[in-house]
C-alpha cells in the first residue's frame, strides 16, 4: 500500500470524506517490544550526559539506522518497573492497577490481565480490517482447559499430583499440574481473545515454564511426536542446568524448573521467532497479492532478549552472534535484538512493504544492574536504580518511530530528529487508534494519550507537551530489598517526580527535580519550600490512583453511518455446543468486532426443549435444565451498536443420551471416491463434478480399501447435493443431505454391511440419515452413502 506524503497531514483534514481519508493512510504497524533494554544499551542515547567517560554498549547498526531514519523520543517510560504490567499496558493503553492484578498476570494458567470489555490495540485495529500478529514472550495470564472429570470447568489448575516426583511444596504457588491440564484443546483464555488473528507465542518467556511453544493458543507438538493427538506424551521435566547444544547452550534457572517439549532451546527462541514473523510477512503479502487486496498488517513482536538467561546463539539465522561482541553474553544478546530486527525490516524491504510500515522499537522496562547485565557499559546511562525500582533506570527505555524510507521527502515521519515530550508506552493504543481512524470510547485506553500530533511536525523538539502526567509502579524498596509491600508508586508532574509508598495513603516519601538531576541525586522531600507542591503533587496522585480515566476522553471516531456487520461474517462457533454434564449444553461464539464498539450475540435455540439467549455482550452461552434426553441444534449471530447483524451461523447439532466426543469417532476411515469433492468431520462436502454422483465410503481398516464406488449419469446435473457430517462417534454416523430443489428429486441409498438405517426429513430440501452399527467385533465395517438422481 502506496502511503501519501500528505499522509499524517490528511489525518486531520476534517468530516468531509474522512474516512477515504484515513482509508488512504493506513500503513502496516510493527511494534518491536524489546526485553529488559535500557537507554544506555543502545548508543542513540548512551551518550554519557549522566555518567562521562563510561563504556559504550556494542554497537547496533541495524537499531542506530533506524534512530537516524526516524524519530528518537528522549524522555519515554513504563508505567512499572517489571514486564509483565507493561505487557498489559501497551496492549490496552491502561496502568497495571486496571488490569486484573497489579503486578501483572505471569502465568498462562492464572486468568488474564485483561478484563471483560477491555479492548487491546490489536482488537481496534481488526476493527478496521487490519491483519493482526503477536510473537514471543506473553506473560498476560490465561487460562487452560483441565482434563476430566471436569473438562468443561475453566477453573484454574493450581494443586499438584503429590505422586509426582517433582512435586515440591516449596515451589511458587504459581506452579501447577501440568497433567491435570488439557494440551490437547487450545487454551481456553489466551491471546486469541485479544484481537490476533495469528500468534506464535512462549507463555513464560524464556525464564520460566512451560517450556514449549504455542500457536494460535495450541501447544506445538515436537517435529516426530510421540502420540499426535496428545502433545503431553513428548512433555519433559527440565530441570535447573546448563545445556550444550549444536548452537550454543541453552539454560534454566533452578528457580524456574518445569515442564516442556524436550526439543526447547533458550538459544533457539529469537532465531525461531524472528523466522515466523518473516513467514507470516511472506503469507501476509502473497494473500494481498493473490487476491489482488491491500489488506494492511499489524505484527506485535515481543522479543526473549535480552531478558535473563544470557544464551545467545552462535548463528542467527545466517548471522554469528555469540561472542561477537567481545563484551559477554549480555552484549551478545543486544546484539541478537539488533540482528532480530534487522532480519525482520530486511523482509519487509525484500517485498516491498518496508516504505509503507510504521515501526514503533521500545522496551519493557528499564535496564538490568551490573550484577546481572556483567556487561561494561551501563544499560542505563547513568540514571538511579534498574529494572524493578521506582527510581528512572527502572522505567526509562528507548522509543523510536519511523514511517518511510528514511529520506526526508519520502517519509510521512521526519528522519533524524528528537522529541523531548514526556511519553509513555501507554500513548502507544490513542496514537494507533487516532490513527487508523477508530478512536474508542472513554472506556478504553483510559490513560494513554495521542502523540500523533508530535508525529506530524517537522519539528518535533517544538512541539508542546502532549500528556500532563505520568505515573509508576516500582516493586523494589528505595533500600533495595525486594519486599511487594513496600514497592513504591511515583508521579511525573512539570518535570518534578514524587515517590511515595505503595500503601494508601501514599505517605511521600521522595521529590527530585529530574530537570535539572535527571539521575535523582538530590531530594528534596524535606525541602520547606516545596510542602506546596509535595501535596498538590500528593493528591494528584491519589486522584489518579481513584480515577476511572487520568487523561481526557478522545472523541470517538464518526461511525454514525456504520453500515456493516461486525467482522466474522457469517457468524461461526469457535467452541461449538457441547454436553455440559446430563443438563447443560455450553457453547462460545467466535469472537466478532466492530469499529462502532461492544458486540452483542445471540445465541437461539432451534430444536430441544432448551432457551435461546438474550442479546449479550459475552460470546460464551450455557443453556441450562434441558432434557438429556432430547436432541438438540443451535446457532448464533452477531449484531453491532447500529444493530447492523451479521449472517445466521450453519447448525450445530447435539444429540441426546450421546454425550461424547462431537467429532468423527477414531473408528472411521473415510475413503471418498466420485469425479471430485472434498469432506473433512464437520464440514460440508464441496467440488461437485458434472455426470457423477458422490459415494463415501466409511472402514475401520484403512490397509483393506472398499473398492471404487459404482460411476452413473445424472438425470439432474446442476442442482448437486451437499453432504454435511452432523455428528458421529464410534457407533454412529449422522449425515445430512440439502440441495438447492426439492430432495424427491433424490434418493439416498446405503450400502453397507453390519449396521442399520434411518431416515428423516427435515426440509423439502433436506433429508437426516442416520446409520447406527450393529456389530462393532468386525474387524472391518464398512457402508456407503449415494444420493443420486431418481430416475
Amino acid at each position: 500500500m502506496k502511503t501519501s506524503l500528505m499522509a499524517l497531514g490528511l489525518l486531520h483534514c476534517g468530516l468531509i470524506a474522512s474516512q477515504i481519508c484515513m482509508a488512504a493512510s493506513r500503513p502496516n504497524i510493527l511494534i518491536f517490544f524489546a526485553d529488559d533494554m535500557g537507554v544506555g544499551d543502545i548508543r542513540t542515547y548512551n551518550n554519557h550526559t549522566n555518567n562521562p567517560g563510561a563504556a559504550l554498549p556494542p554497537e547496533l547498526p541495524n537499531l542506530e539506522k533506524l534512530a537516524d531514519q526516524g524519530m528518537v523520543f528522549t524522555n519515554a517510560s513504563t508505567p512499572a518497573g517489571l514486564c509483565a504490567p507493561n505487557r498489559y499496558c501497551i496492549l490496552a493503553g491502561n496502568y497495571p492497577w486496571r488490569g486484573s492484578a497489579e503486578g501483572g498476570s505471569w502465568h498462562f494458567n492464572k486468568g488474564s490481565q485483561f478484563l471483560s470489555g477491555q479492548k487491546s490495540i490489536a482488537v481496534v485495529l481488526n476493527e478496521v480490517g487490519y491483519h493482526t500478529a503477536m510473537f514471543g514472550k506473553v506473560h498476560l495470564g490465561g487460562r487452560v482447559w483441565p482434563k476430566e472429570p471436569n473438562a468443561n470447568d475453566p477453573a484454574e489448575i493450581t494443586n499438584w499430583d503429590k505422586a509426582n516426583p517433582h512435586y515440591n511444596p516449596n515451589k511458587p504457588a504459581d506452579i501447577f499440574d501440568f497433567f491435570a491440564a488439557d494440551f490437547t484443546r487450545q487454551l481456553y483464555t489466551g491471546l486469541s481473545q485479544q484481537g490476533f488473528d495469528y500468534s506464535y507465542l512462549t507463555y513464560g518467556g524464556i525464564q520460566g515454564g512451560p517450556y514449549m511453544f504455542f500457536e494460535n493458543d495450541f501447544v506445538v507438538p515436537e517435529e516426530n511426536p510421540t502420540d499426535p493427538n496428545d502433545p503431553t506424551k513428548d512433555f519433559i521435566y527440565w530441570e535447573g542446568d546448563n545445556y550444550a547444544n549444536d548452537n550454543g547452550s541453552s539454560q534454566i534457572f533452578g528457580s524456574v524448573e518445569s515442564y516442556g517439549m524436550p526439543s526447547w532451546k533458550t538459544n533457539e527462541v529469537g532465531p525461531i521467532l524472528t523466522q515466523k514473523t518473516i513467514d507470516f510477512i511472506d503469507r501476509h503479502h502473497s494473500d494481498n497479492l493473490t487476491n489482488n487486496t491491500d489488506t494492511p498488517f499489524f505484527i506485535h513482536y515481543c522479543a526473549q532478549a535480552v531478558h535473563v538467561p544470557h544464551t545467545p546463539p552462535i548463528d542467527f539465522l545466517g548471522t554469528k552472534v555469540a561472542g561477537e561482541t567481545g563484551d559477554g553474553d549480555h552484549a551478545d544478546m543486544l546484539l541478537e535484538i539488533d540482528v532480530a530486527y534487522g532480519k525482520i525490516e530486511q523482509a519487509l524491504a525484500d517485498r516491498g512493504l518496508l516504505e509503507d510500515t510504521l515501526i514503533i522499537f521500545t522496551s519493557d522496562n528499564g535496564g538490568l544492574k551490573p550484577a546481572v547485565q556483567k556487561s561494561t557499559h551501563d544499560s542505563n546511562e547513568g540514571l538511579r536504580g534498574y529494572k524493578a525500582t521506582i527510581y528512572e533506570g527502572g522505567h526509562r527505555v528507548p522509543f523510536i518511530v519511523k514511517w518511510g524510507d528514511g529520506s526526508t521527502a519520502n517519509s510521512p515521519i521526519k528522519p533524524a530528529t528528537t522529541a523531548p515530550q514526556l511519553t509513555s508506552i501507554l500513548d502507544i493504543y490513542q496514537t494507533l487508534s487516532e490513527l487508523v481512524d477508530n478512536v474508542q470510547g472513554e472506556d478504553q485506553g483510559l490513560d494513554s494519550v495521542s502523540f500523533l500530533s508530535v508525529l506530524n511536525s517537522a519539528s518535533p523538539a517544538n512541539q508542546p507537551e502532549f500528556r500532563e502526567s505520568v505515573s509508576y509502579l516500582g516493586t523494589r524498596f528505595i533500600d533495595d530489598s525486594l519486599d511487594p509491600e513496600s514497592a513504591h508508586r511515583a508521579i511525573i508532574i512539570d518535570g518534578w517526580k514524587l515517590v511515595a509508598e505503595k500503601a494508601s495513603p501514599h505517605t511521600p516519601k521522595d521529590l527530585y527535580q529530574l530537570n535539572v538531576d535527571p539521575t535523582e541525586a538530590n531530594n528534596l522531600i524535606n525541602d520547606a519550600s516545596q510542602a506546596d507542591r509535595i501535596a498538590a503533587m500528593h493528591l494528584a496522585l491519589t486522584n489518579m490512583l481513584n480515577s476511572s480515566r487520568s487523561t481526557a476522553a478522545p472523541t470517538p471516531s464518526d461511525t454514525s453511518n456504520d453500515s456493516t456487520p461486525p467482522s466474522t461474517n457469517p457468524m461461526a462457533f469457535t467452541g461449538k455446543p457441547q454436553w455440559l454434564g446430563d443438563d447443560s449444553i455450553w457453547m462460545q461464539a467466535t469472537i466478532a468486532y466492530d469499529q462502532s464498539g461492544p458486540v452483542e450475540y445471540k445465541f437461539r435455540e432451534l430444536s430441544g426443549n432448551g432457551t435461546s439467549s438474550d442479546w449479550q455482550t459475552s460470546p460464551y452461552y450455557t443453556d441450562t435444565n434441558i432434557d438429556p434426553t432430547l436432541d438438540y441444534s443451535y446457532r448464533v449471530r452477531a449484531r453491532d451498536l447500529h444493530n447492523n447483524k451479521t449472517s445466521w451461523s450453519e447448525i450445530y447439532y447435539l444429540y441426546g443420551n450421546d454425550h461424547g466426543n462431537n467429532q468423527l469417532g477414531d473408528l472411521w476411515e473415510i475413503q471418498y471416491y466420485g469425479s471430485a469433492g472434498s469432506i473433512l468431520p464437520d464440514e460440508p462436502v464441496s467440488g461437485w463434478a458434472g455426470n457423477a454422483f458422490g459415494a463415501y465410503a466409511f472402514a475401520s481398516d484403512p490397509a483393506d480399501p472398499i473398492g471404487p464406488a459404482i460411476q452413473s449419469g445424472l438425470a439432474d446435473d446442476t442442482n448437486l447435493p451437499t453432504f454435511s457430517l452432523v455428528r458421529s462417534d464410534d457407533q454412529r454416523i449422522i449425515w445430512q443431505v440439502s440441495t438447492s430443489t426439492d430432495l424427491t428429486n433424490w434418493q439416498i441409498i446405503t450400502e453397507g454391511t453390519d449396521y442399520s438405517v434411518s431416515t428423516s426429513q427435515l426440509a423439502n430440501n433436506q433429508e437426516q440419515a442416520t446409520i447406527t452399527l450393529t456389530n462393532t467385533s468386525e474387524d472391518k465395517v464398512f457402508l456407503r452413502i449415494t444420493a443420486k438422481s431418481a430416475e
